[in-house]
């Protein structure tokens, strides 16, 4: 197969490092950072018009303070199959200040995708769309200093199919693009979560449920991210997407359970676990809330998975993974829906 990911995207695609992130000390509320972005994404008639939003998203980007990218060309706390998934979908890490890096990956994957909805058109329910983007507005608002983070002017609906329908690339550029997406609200969500928990530990109360709370809707985000990515039928899967997963194309042994910015929020859902009791106690709404759509995260990944290939072997497993033969993706998902979700439901008590 003669493809790369920069054929469906923007590549490279600049993203920080998630540990950097989550490691960000407390801090008041980035109003410097964020008003420029909420001021050009913000108005009713640009969000009217999907071409309109992507343009203003995109001129957001130029008001971040950023120095010119720099790559890393060698980070020990990266794996092997960290970089491997990194390339596979034209992802380059980058130094520089955590914070603006996060936005400014949000905000040229979010002009993506709406791009791409626009072009290409999705089936993604009205809801899911919902989901998507208030996962944006909703992370603008709580950085930007909002108690109670909500929606900006509802944005545009896409079509089914856009002007683009037709064209061959078409899946893949919700593909890859929806990818690029999901993995910067990983690392939203997984700062929230982090500032949840050391809320929580400074006896911050108020702050940690509007965290919790953050977390929880860039979860949704996240299922709707998904759902978006996964826009195709298991004709398109198996002729157009899963051979760019796999050699020669990709590296070997290609798992969706090893992408570092996700990996950085399983570990942010295992720490804040520890405080999960006290938080659940003060934020019993928004525990809940967490709890429950990181349930139908898994739950939807699931059933994309199901839709694609039934039972069949992962692509891991495909791939000879020791451990791993006859583990199907279905499976696979189930067996960590369980484990993340016990995390929560077996925490102990402070």
């Amino acid at each position: 197969m003669d493809w790369s990911p920069s054929q469906s995207a923007d590549i490279p695609f600049h993203l920080g490092i998630p540990e950097e992130l989550t490691a960000l000390p407390p801090a008041g509320p980035a109003t410097d950072l964020v008003a420029p972005i909420t001021e050009r994404t913000g108005a009713a008639d640009v969000r009217r018009d999907l071409s309109l939003f992507a343009e203003a998203m995109r001129a957001a980007r130029k008001t971040l303070p950023l120095p010119s990218p720099d790559p890393i060309e060698d980070d020990p706390r990266e794996s092997q199959a960290n970089r491997d998934n990194d390339e596979a979908f034209g992802i380059v890490r980058v130094a520089g200040p955590p914070l603006p890096l996060m936005l400014d990956g949000l905000l040229k994957a979010a002009a993506g995708v709406v791009e791409a909805a626009a072009d290409h058109g999705t089936r993604l329910p009205a809801e899911e769309w919902t989901a998507l983007v208030h996962g944006f507005d909703t992370m603008l608002g709580w950085l930007g200093g909002d108690d109670r983070p909500s929606s900006r002017p509802p944005l545009a609906s896409p079509p089914e199919e856009g002007p683009e329908s037709n064209a061959d690339d078409g899946v893949l550029v919700r593909w890859v693009r929806g990818h690029h997406l999901f993995m910067a609200i990983c690392q939203a969500c997984a700062l929230a979560l982090a500032h949840a928990r050391q809320a929580q530990q400074r006896g911050a109360p108020a702050s940690a449920r509007t965290a919790l709370g953050v977390a929880a809707v860039m979860m949704s985000s996240g299922r709707a991210t998904l759902r978006f990515a996964a826009d195709a039928s298991p004709t398109d899967y198996t002729t157009r997407i899963r051979p760019t997963l796999m050699p020669p194309v990709a590296p070997p042994r290609m798992s969706g359970l090893h992408w570092r910015d996700h990996e950085e929020l399983i570990r942010q859902i295992r720490a804040v676990s520890r405080s999960w009791t006290q938080l659940a106690r003060h934020a019993p709404r928004q525990a809940e809330e967490f709890e429950s759509v990181l349930a139908t995260t898994y739950d939807a990944h699931r059933n994309v998975c199901s839709h694609f290939v039934g039972e069949e072997p992962s692509l891991l497993a495909s791939s000879g993974s020791r451990g791993s033969a006859s583990a199907s993706g279905p499976s696979v998902l189930d067996r960590l829906r369980r484990q993340r979700l016990s995390l929560l439901s077996s925490a102990p008590e402070d």
